[in-house]
C-alpha cells in the first residue's frame, strides 16, 4: 500500500541521513484522516517534544496542526509539520 511504502521510504531516508529512529519519536496512523492525525499527534506530544513532524498525508498533517494549536504550540515556530499530497487547502 502507499502507506507501507511511505513508511519504508521514511525509515530508509532517515537511516541514510543518520537521523533518529527512536520509537518514542514514531507514531503510525491507521487511516489517512484528520481525526487520526489528531489522535496520533496527541500520543506523540504526550511523550516527546519534536521540532518537526512528517505526516503520511495532508489530512493527517491538518489533525496535527489542530493538536499543536490546542497545546499552545505554533507551526513552524515551535514545530514544523510536513504532509504529502499537496491538497488545495494546505497552502493557506
Amino acid at each position: 500500500s502507499t502507506g507501507v511504502e511511505r513508511a519504508r521510504a521514511f525509515r530508509q531516508f532517515m537511516l541514510e541521513l543518520g537521523g533518529d529512529l527512536d520509537p518514542e519519536l514514531l507514531e503510525e496512523c491507521v487511516t489517512y484522516s484528520v481525526d487520526e492525525g489528531a489522535r496520533t499527534g496527541r500520543l506523540l506530544l504526550d511523550r516527546a517534544r519534536p521540532t518537526a513532524i512528517i505526516a503520511g498525508n495532508d489530512q493527517i498533517a491538518v489533525g496535527l496542526l489542530d493538536v499543536l494549536e490546542e497545546r499552545g504550540l505554533r507551526c513552524p515556530e515551535d514545530v514544523s509539520v510536513v504532509g504529502y499530497n499537496d491538497m488545495p487547502f494546505v497552502d493557506k
